[in-house]
């Protein structure tokens, strides 16, 4: 399997907390995977490693650019999104007075360095429309392509989200807990808006979530935190079946 993005012993320290300490993880293409683990264990922290919003105290991560392994430790974060790791957080971040169609317009036009003006703002050119019809049959979204997006469901944005990064043609999309505060018709919505992503497309997914029945229904690996140190990493067979897991992670309870 090739590998998209790499961490080598990466660790950061805020004074005396260690909040993800010498972590080593291989991302491969075309695998789900689940970074699990309870509350302070070190998921958002990684998360802003591998992304450039905070720099690590020692360790490495590389990202798959340009059909090799390139360093990014340390690059500005619109830099690490240039080259194709992108990242959706808890809070769904979309132009919610815009229709899905024209948040998906902003995302290709970023994508091809270009501007929208007043002139091109609700008709982009030939190209762009092109593109963004692409990226909304792709994703199943046509049907709500003129639809504002403050109309939609919970679900549906965060659908819209992870739309976007697919637009700026990531490779690597970072779910920070996707499903957080939706309802389970939405939460349902999303993991199979993401099942379906995976199957039909080259993007490859990291989910960070707290929900199981979630984890469980879209993993096909599961990496388990605690403390900033990877405690397990496997198939979520082997993840629900480890005692150190389950201790740890539930204090004794099972998966």
């Amino acid at each position: 399997m090739t590998t998209l993005l790499r961490t080598v012993d990466l660790r950061r320290e805020f004074g005396e907390l260690v909040a993800v300490d010498g972590v080593s993880l291989d991302i491969v293409h075309g695998e789900i995977t689940c970074i699990i683990g309870p509350n302070g264990a070190g998921k958002t922290t990684f998360y802003d490693l591998l992304t450039g919003m905070v720099e690590p105290t020692s360790g490495e991560v590389w990202l798959r650019h340009d059909g090799e392994l390139q360093e990014i430790t340390g690059l500005p974060a619109h830099e690490i999104a240039d080259r194709g790791l992108a990242r959706s957080f808890q809070i769904i971040e979309i132009f919610e007075r815009l229709t899905v169609r024209q948040n998906v317009q902003v995302a290709c036009v970023a994508r091809n360095d270009r501007t929208l003006d007043l002139t091109t703002w609700l008709d982009a050119d030939e190209a762009i429309n092109e593109q963004v019809d692409e990226i909304l049959e792709l994703t199943g979204l046509t049907h709500l392509a003129e639809k504002r997006c403050s109309t939609l469901s919970y679900g549906q944005q965060r659908n819209v989200e992870i739309s976007l990064a697919l637009a700026i043609e990531s490779s690597v999309v970072l779910l920070d807990e996707p499903t957080a505060g939706l309802n389970p018709t939405d939460s349902a919505i999303v993991v199979d808006f993401v099942n379906e992503l995976d199957e039909r497309t080259d993007t490859t997914f990291v989910v960070t979530e707290h929900d199981m029945d979630v984890v469980f229904n879209i993993a096909d690996r599961i990496v388990v935190l605690h403390d900033g140190r990877v405690i397990a990493d496997g198939d979520p067979g082997t993840v629900r079946a480890d005692e150190t897991v389950t201790e740890a992670y539930l204090g004794g309870s099972s998966i």
